[in-house]
C-alpha cells in the first residue's frame, strides 16, 4: 500500500507542477519554481532513504545489531526531511 501511495503522490505532484509552473524553463526561472524544485529534491531524498531502509537495512537486522541503529538513524533522517519540506 505504501508503494502505491508514494507513486500516486509523485504522479499527482508532477501533474500539479505542470499546471502551476507551465514550462520547464519556469521551474528554474521563478522563485516559486525553484522552491518547487527544492521540494522535489527533498521528496526524492526521502524516497531514497525509505528504499535503503526497506531493502538494505531491514533484512540485516536479524544478523547484525548495528543495522537496527542504522535503521533508526535513517528513519529519523527521513522524518526530518519530511518535516523540513512541509510549510
Amino acid at each position: 500500500m505504501g508503494y502505491a501511495t508514494v507513486a500516486l503522490l509523485a504522479l499527482t505532484g508532477a501533474l500539479n507542477s505542470l499546471v502551476l509552473i507551465g514550462s520547464f524553463e519556469a521551474m528554474f526561472g521563478t522563485a516559486y519554481g525553484r522552491l518547487l524544485a527544492f521540494k522535489i529534491m527533498v521528496f526524492v531524498a526521502m524516497v531514497v532513504a525509505a528504499l535503503v531502509n526497506r531493502f538494505r537495512l531491514v533484512p540485516r537486522i536479524v544478523e547484525n545489531p548495528a543495522a537496527l541503529r542504522a535503521l533508526c538513524r535513517n528513519a529519523s533522517l527521513e522524518q526530518e526531511l519530511g518535516c523540513r519540506s512541509s510549510p
